[in-house]
């Protein structure tokens, strides 16, 4: 179709196709390659990531052990379970609506290293419970601990890295949540050797270990990291 052009009248608009290049092609290995890369140069984001890492991979597996402490230890069957499972879950979903209010007024460090142990201690701690309703209090509150730790540890990972970094350092964190399956295995293990009450107290006892460490090493480096401006 020819179009024709008439004395008189301004010429037709001309429309350039805009060429914008292309972004790079990266494989998922190679972003996760440089996800690494970045965390190893910056110790504040390498101490924050491994201590979530080491408290999931301790702590988390306690989830799969639900059935076994409802049946084995207390006698309470599948309804007993369903319980238990659920005051872990309500006893989050109180946390998460807490701390917005509390990370805006206190020490996002202090949150992480209080969560972390009380994580660890209430974990410890369902070794001695005595009785089906002292369990399912407790697991509440450790439902509660556990993720006000996880939602602090990742916000402490995203506001203190560049906002292209996001996606890698997420990326990183969700590998220990795909790999504490992995771990429950040998904790079952263990636990068929020595019993489930110790196997529930030494996860504790590590979930510890690891907040001792983070709060060690992390005194330097999280107080003279600063939080980027995202905005």
């Amino acid at each position: 179709m020819t179009i024709e052009h008439r004395p008189g009248l301004p010429n037709p608009p001309v429309k350039i196709a805009e060429t914008r290049p292309n972004p790079p092609v990266r494989s998922p290995l190679g972003e996760l390659a440089e996800g690494v890369r970045y965390v190893r140069s910056r110790p504040d984001l390498s101490a924050l990531l491994w201590c979530g890492i080491g408290v999931t991979m301790a702590g988390l597996p306690y989830l799969a052990f639900l059935p076994t402490v409802a049946s084995d230890l207390f006698g309470a069957g599948a309804a007993g379970y369903g319980l238990l499972s659920a005051s872990s879950a309500v006893g989050a979903v109180i946390a998460g609506l807490l701390l917005g209010r509390w990370s805006r007024s206190r020490d996002q460090r202090r949150i992480l290293i209080a969560a972390g142990a009380s994580f660890g201690l209430l974990l410890s701690g369902m070794a001695v419970v005595p009785t089906f309703v002292a369990a399912v209090l407790a697991l509440a509150v450790l439902g509660s601990a556990l993720l006000a730790f996880q939602a602090t540890n990742q916000a402490m990972l995203l506001s203190l890295s560049p906002v292209e970094f996001h996606g890698r350092i997420q990326g990183l964190v969700m590998l220990s949540f795909g790999a504490f399956g992995v771990a429950a295995l040998p904790l079952g293990i263990l636990a068929d050797v020595i019993g489930l009450r110790w196997t529930l107290a030494g996860m504790g006892v590590l979930v510890l270990g690891v907040v001792a460490v983070f709060s060690a090493v992390s005194r330097r480096t999280t107080r003279s990291a600063r939080p980027l401006d995202l905005g």
